[in-house]
């Protein structure tokens, strides 16, 4: 009796835990209700950051009747000389797993005041499902997808004639990849992957590394496998024309720094094999493949690369360089459409 208590009592907790990891698996993943008080936020417009920043609070309409809330931010109308142009370049940012489009905007202002961002980009910062204000729906990786997908669609209907850049931390790193990689997504001229990680079992067994753990036998459970990195290895080539940029923080607490690595080396490989498939072009390769750059933030956490001027230095000029390329084709169009006239 007391050996099967002292044996059965531990089991049957163990047992009943790891029925809760997975019954509940999508509180953990998904906490639009972190911090507190994240879902009842409003904007301040007596924040620091709004002093140099014009911000629109607006919405989405998505798929299941789900309303996403997102703000559109820009440098003050004071910086733009042509504030009715499209921008040079769009991005849209897909946030962590955790927090609001607000929590952020010291990270939009940070990029925006680089003097190597393009003076005219706007930042589209859409939240999910499940997070700001946005409609209470169960969050699951094909209703986020749903929502950035109606993100992306929207900032591409309001400024056609701009470059639209995805730029995803964490979670929202694996959802720039689905989405850029799916067939949802069309013309995206850049990908930046802040601290992104390779899929939600790959993180489950970071979490519980050693073998004797045993949580780490449920990653098979998991109802949203958010695999980025099966994704990029399915790839044969990459998409035209897109570049990609992905930033590891050096010291990341979270996100073990490999997961970011395999999957830069997975997107160099898809673009060598896009390289390949063009015959007879000297360099085609070492041109393909240099469209992916990795690059470590120095000193950096999880949540605190965009404090690095390294991260100000790598985005800005990243994005500088996504506008550089669509105006030369831009021009080269004009030029091939005059020439056939």
């Amino acid at each position: 009796m007391v050996l099967s208590t002292i044996v059965g009592f531990p089991l049957a907790l163990w047992t009943w835990k790891c029925v809760m990891l997975v019954l509940f698996q999508r509180k953990i993943i998904y906490m639009g209700y972190a911090p507190p008080g994240a879902r009842q936020e409003t904007l301040d417009p007596s924040a620091p950051e709004l002093k140099s920043l014009d911000v629109e609070q607006f919405e989405i309409p998505s798929t299941d009747g789900v309303k996403v809330q997102a703000l559109w931010v820009s440098r003050s109308q004071q910086a733009h000389t042509k504030p009715n142009d499209d921008p040079g370049v769009v991005m849209v940012y897909l946030q962590g797993n955790a927090g609001n489009p607000l929590a952020r905007l010291p990270v939009f202002s940070s990029l925006l005041s680089s003097p190597l961002t393009p003076s005219s980009t706007r930042i589209l910062a859409p939240a999910p499902r499940s997070y700001w204000r946005s409609t209470s729906r169960r969050p699951t990786q094909r209703g986020l997808l749903s929502d950035y997908a109606s993100a992306l669609h929207h900032a591409q209907t309001r400024f056609p004639r701009s470059p639209v850049v995805l730029y995803g931390h964490s979670l929202g790193g694996s959802a720039a990849v689905l989405l850029a990689l799916g067939e949802e997504a069309r013309d995206v001229g850049g990908v930046v992957l802040e601290n992104p990680f390779a899929s939600i079992g790959d993180m489950v067994r970071a979490l519980y590394s050693h073998w004797a753990m045993p949580y780490r036998y449920l990653a098979p459970l998991a109802f949203d496998t958010w695999d980025a990195l099966g994704a990029a290895q399915s790839l044969e080539t990459l998409p035209p024309r897109t570049q990609w940029l992905v930033l590891l923080s050096e010291g990341d607490e979270l996100v073990p720094r490999v997961q970011g690595e395999a999957l830069g080396q997975a997107l160099r490989e898809a673009a060598r094999g896009r390289a390949r498939g063009k015959e007879g072009e000297e360099g085609e390769e070492e041109e393909e493949e240099g469209r992916v750059r990795s690059v470590v933030v120095p000193r950096a956490l999880h949540e605190t690369a965009w404090k690095s001027p390294v991260w100000a230095r790598e985005v800005g000029g990243f994005l500088g360089r996504v506008e550089s390329e669509r105006r030369a084709g831009q021009e080269d169009a004009r030029r091939e459409g005059r020439g056939g006239s």
